[in-house]
């Protein structure tokens, strides 16, 4: 089956809706039915549904067709280093301003896991039918692109904090661990395990499952002594160099642990520990 691609989620400064913004439609709620039940997703809305009309009213500035790259751009404007892209009005949604959407979540996995529901659900569905025929499974994963250092280490256990500052760092921490990359991840995990898409609990389909981990895959670099770039320059040749060998030591470090392991007995189940890594993806999706 082809991967299913999160869409692009710029944010409106005009309305704090998260605006969908994909090849497919995610649902026709106007730009200005956000907080409504029907919206595709938790407060957001679909950019084609609202911006791309088929018979726009006189004075409508509604979007034609709609590039890649012009897409990737109205999720990634960062003032003041990029101006908000102003799309609207049209077909009765307002005018909206979007930027970034990592002002309201970072890592793109949020608009994954909140627009899955219909695709795994009819996954579920199939795995059933299949079971009872004897036939395949479809098995989802979730691979992310990590493009930094650092949530590879093992974090510092925790301290206790003074009485004086514990309702601000609460008040720091709460809202940001909800949606932090970590917290919807771990709800990835838990979406597309195997007894949430219907996948039967046999010890052949455990053995057969066990190269895939949870099903969640992070590939980034591993943390290693070295000197940050800035913003500006991460795309430079020695940050390239060094993003390129760090990941192919990753693959060679996954292939070797796969050799040594081999001989391990298929009826006993094998511990997960954290995600796979790249290495592991190829490894399970095409051996090393």
């Amino acid at each position: 089956a082809p991967p299913v691609v999160a869409p692009l989620p710029p944010w409106s400064t005009s309305t704090g809706c998260r605006v969908l913004v994909s090849h497919v439609r995610a649902g026709d709620a106007r730009v200005d039915d956000c907080a409504g039940p029907f919206a595709p997703a938790a407060f957001s809305v679909d950019f084609a549904a609202s911006f791309m009309a088929r018979q726009p009213e006189e004075g409508d500035h509604c979007v034609g067709r709609l590039n890649a790259s012009t897409a990737a751009m109205l999720a990634a404007r960062f003032p003041y280093v990029t101006p908000s892209g102003v799309v609207g009005p049209c077909g009765g949604s307002s005018q909206v301003q979007l930027i970034d959407g990592g002002y309201a979540e970072g890592s793109g996995v949020g608009s994954l896991v909140d627009l899955s529901a219909p695709l795994l659900a009819r996954v579920r569905e199939f795995n059933e039918q299949s079971e009872d025929m004897g036939g395949d499974v479809i098995v989802p994963v979730m691979v992310y692109l990590d493009n930094g250092r650092g949530s590879d280490l093992v974090q510092p256990p925790p301290e206790a904090v003074g009485e004086v500052f514990v309702p601000a760092v609460g008040f720091m921490m709460g809202g940001s661990s909800q949606k932090s990359t970590t917290a919807w991840l771990q709800r990835g995990t838990a979406m597309i395990a195997p007894d949430s898409v219907g996948i039967p609990d046999e010890p052949s389909v455990r053995a057969a499952l066990r190269p895939w981990k949870s099903g969640v895959f992070v590939v980034n670099q591993r943390s290693k002594p070295a000197i940050e770039a800035p913003l500006g320059w991460v795309l430079s040749d020695a940050s390239r160099a060094d993003m390129l060998s760090s990941l192919g030591d990753d693959v060679a470090s996954a292939c070797q642990q796969q050799s040594g392991i081999a001989a391990i007995d298929t009826d006993k189940e094998a511990e997960i520990v954290g995600y796979g890594r790249l290495g592991d993806l190829i490894e399970a999706m095409t051996g090393c």
